[in-house]
């Protein structure tokens, strides 16, 4: 028997053992956790509604010194987490609420710590969008992708924001990619 066809399993679960596991939500907020069991962890929380979400504005929080804004969010008509946000905002504001961070360096900070934690993206995209220039990173697993965004005033690019969403993938979706 050859040596490759052996050693196949030893590979296959070394290769299993290095991907990094599903994160299945952010920090204890778990897919499928209900609007009432955010609140019950965030009593603080302060809710906001539109024609397509309901949003909790949780405490903000700080990651490697960057300060991040904090949403979780259902869509209308659920009660059910499948989106969480970070965010924050360089030069300007429009919300007192928003966090403001120290621009594309705390980009390249929070990028840097998901290669870390989640290895190599699995798609990298820079666009222009409107007057603003767009750069994406995305991270896919069983049940969660992880979008990374710049986003950056063509003409003056020390205006922007940085956004981390964390999405619930539909597990019905597994089985047709």
């Amino acid at each position: 028997m050859p040596k490759f066809i052996r050693l196949f399993p030893l590979l296959l679960a070394a290769s299993l053992y290095a991907q990094p596991a599903d994160p299945g939500g952010w920090n204890n907020l778990k897919w499928g956790v209900t609007l009432a069991g955010v609140r019950a962890l965030y009593p603080t929380a302060t809710e906001d509604r539109n024609d397509y979400w309901i949003r909790l504005a949780l405490p903000p929080v700080t990651i490697a010194g960057v300060p991040l804004g904090v949403t979780a969010s259902a869509p209308k008509g659920s009660d059910k987490i499948t989106q969480i946000t970070l965010d924050c905002f360089f030069s300007i504001r429009l919300d007192p609420r928003q966090q403001l961070c120290g621009g594309p360096s705390d980009f390249e900070t929070l990028k840097t710590l998901l290669l870390q934690k989640y290895g190599r993206q699995k798609n990298e995209e820079h666009k222009a969008f409107y007057n603003n220039l767009m750069h994406l990173f995305l991270w896919v697993f069983r049940s969660t992708s992880i979008e990374l965004q710049l986003s950056q005033d063509k003409d003056a690019p020390l205006v922007g924001g940085i956004g981390i969403k964390y999405r619930a993938l539909d597990p019905r979706a597994a089985g047709l990619l």
